[in-house]
């Protein structure tokens, strides 16, 4: 296990999302880059960071983020490229697997995508 540390100068919590408010949440992932994925087994933890795109406007320059999915129990990504190379996000979807679970299935530009079942999904601005 290999553990990463990084230096965040400034965190704003964005969104959170749980079974009690994942139908009307949209996480709106579309275009940003998916930079890196942080596992911890210990902690049964997922962090994605992301790069989200300019899209004036929402944003005037590319800003960098963190997705956490808490308490996960399922985790599999393909990584097989059967659209060719890339690591954009095309899309991404949150069903409710039971009362306490939500199943996060995020797809790439290369075709690949990664399932994620945990307990909480967060969205934070890394500034």
């Amino acid at each position: 296990l290999e553990v990463i540390i990084y230096r965040i100068k400034e965190i704003n919590q964005m969104k959170q999302i749980h079974t009690a408010n994942f139908q009307n949440s949209e996480l709106d992932l579309h275009d940003s880059l998916l930079q890196d994925i942080e596992i911890s087994y210990d902690r049964k933890n997922i962090i994605i960071f992301l790069i989200f795109p300019k899209s004036p406007p929402l944003r005037d320059s590319e800003k960098k983020a963190k997705l956490l999915i808490e308490n996960i129990s399922h985790f599999v990504i393909s990584i097989e490229e059967p659209w060719g190379k890339g690591t954009y996000i095309v899309s991404e979807e949150i069903e409710r697997c039971t009362n306490v679970q939500l199943k996060l299935i995020i797809t790439l530009n290369s075709g690949d995508t990664l399932e994620i079942t945990g307990m909480k999904i967060s969205l934070t601005d890394i500034v």
